[in-house]
């Protein structure tokens, strides 16, 4: 007796296999811009940057922010590495891109590709990721385009400026003796005619 074939089960069958087989859809990188924000730290830097945006958080450059502050960092000779130290030789840090990781006093920090951006000229770190690796706690206020940065009695530039500032300070505590010792004192108030005078007054 000749088996009757189903046609439109088999059709369904391969469909629902070919689905299964296909790939899933990529998910779709977070569209990134540039934008120019006001960065601040209190007493110390009041600058314009540029900044990457993908619609709810920022991305600093490390390398500028860290210069700003006068914080020691640079490349290695292949590029591959941007290291330096913080406010003391000895708390020393690495960024490592290609492996996706950084260390800091010698502790490794794995880096999600969301939190970071490497153009291979700059490197661009998540806000919430310069607290995290160098604590470093910045705030960002969308409505104001600004990043603010609390002020650190330990960041170089600022130990810098209050050097500068004492300097200065010295140097016009010196003018301004100098000036006093140039004056000619006026001794003919005081002379014995002005003495016998009053006296005789």
């Amino acid at each position: 007796m000749p088996t009757h074939i189903d046609h439109k089960k088999y059709l369904f069958a391969a469909v629902i296999l070919a689905m299964s087989l296909a790939p899933a859809p990529l998910r779709a990188e977070p569209t990134m811009e540039e934008i120019t924000v006001g960065f601040q730290v209190p007493r110390l830097v009041e600058r314009d940057i540029f900044v990457r945006y993908d619609g709810s958080t920022v991305y600093l450059p490390v390398i500028e922010v860290f210069r700003l502050l006068d914080i020691n960092i640079g490349f290695d000779l292949e590029r591959t590495r941007i290291e330096g130290f913080l406010f003391v030789k000895d708390h020393r840090y690495e960024l490592r891109p290609s492996e996706s990781k950084a260390i800091v006093n010698g502790v490794d920090y794995s880096l999600a590709a969301t939190e970071f951006q490497y153009s291979g000229v700059e490197f661009y770190l998540r806000l919430d990721q310069f607290k995290r690796l160098f604590g470093l706690e910045m705030s960002f206020d969308f409505n104001q385009l600004r990043v603010l940065l609390p002020l650190n009695a330990e960041f170089p530039a600022y130990k810098r400026l209050v050097r500068k500032q004492s300097r200065d300070k010295l140097r016009k505590t010196e003018a301004a003796l100098k000036n006093l010792k140039a004056v000619p004192r006026k001794r003919e108030m005081f002379s014995g005619g002005v003495l016998d005078w009053t006296l005789s007054a």
